[in-house]
């Protein structure tokens, strides 16, 4: 993981500052230096903002960008807002800031192996339930950080790319798992797609694509859905998704079939 020490950062937050002659304004303290009984109340968050990323003297590069990005963000909202009024700034709500916990992706594939050591294929009949005991297996530090601003596992994270056809409009797709930043596709460090369902690896190798156990009508005739593998490859292609970022199909089916299926999952980046 790429770190960026405090001293680097700070030769690099007093250049955008400068840059935007806010050399002498309040956010100057907001990285790093803030403190409330010096220098009273402010409106930019979190301040200070390199706290809560630092460990030790250094810190996550991709969350100091982050936490930088939002602040300047603020201070551009401001700005504007100050000269707009001519007079002083109130305090407004702070947009929000996602650091992302440190999540290898060593982890990730240890849990998906714990997940597929218990699992009974005839159970797991629908992704949900496969996602589920996935974070059932994560580590506790990080299954406690869903939901809150340093998660760095995301359920149904919307693609950087528009696939959905809707009427007249494409909308983004979704991924099944997601990991790193949730807003920032930059900060995506892996996806993973998941098929489970009523199939053979035979069937799904022949025609590419499962049954599941969800029912849907199509021209009068209730039936089992089917979902094309290539939906799902498509989506993790995304050029969007950062080329460092790993990529899984994790398919589950009930019945193995006779060809057999290699054990071993890759990795593509």
């Amino acid at each position: 993981m790429d770190r960026i020490s405090r001293a680097e950062a700070q030769l690099d937050w007093d250049r955008e500052l400068k840059r935007r002659k806010w050399d002498r304004a309040k956010i100057r303290f907001a990285m790093f230096d803030y403190d409330r009984r010096l220098h009273g109340a402010i409106s930019y968050a979190p301040a200070p903002a390199w706290q809560k990323i630092a460990v030790g003297d250094s810190a996550d590069r991709i969350a100091y960008e982050a936490v930088k990005r939002s602040l300047l963000k603020q201070g551009e909202r401001f700005s504007k807002l100050g000269a707009a009024s001519g007079g002083s700034l109130t305090s407004t709500a702070p947009s929000l800031v996602r650091v992302p916990c440190e999540l290898p992706s060593g982890t990730v594939f240890d849990s998906i192996s714990s997940v597929m050591k218990i699992v009974h294929p005839r159970v797991v009949t629908q992704e949900q339930i496969l996602r589920s005991a996935f974070i059932a297996h994560l580590p506790p530090d990080v299954a406690r950080q869903i939901g809150t601003f340093s998660s760095s596992v995301h359920p149904e994270r919307a693609t950087p790319g528009l696939y959905q056809q809707t009427g007249t409009r494409r909308l983004r797709a979704r991924f099944d798992l997601a990991f790193g930043h949730v807003e920032d596709n930059e900060g995506i460090t892996g996806v993973i797609e998941i098929k489970a369902g009523n199939a053979s690896f035979d069937n799904l190798k022949r025609k590419g694509e499962i049954v599941t156990t969800e029912i849907e009508e199509v021209d009068g005739e209730i039936r089992k859905r089917k979902e094309e593998l290539s939906v799902d490859i498509d989506k993790m292609l995304d050029p969007g998704v950062p080329r460092s970022a790993f990529r899984l199909s994790w398919v589950v089916l009930c019945r193995r079939g006779t060809s057999g299926v290699d054990p071993d999952f890759e990795t593509t980046s």
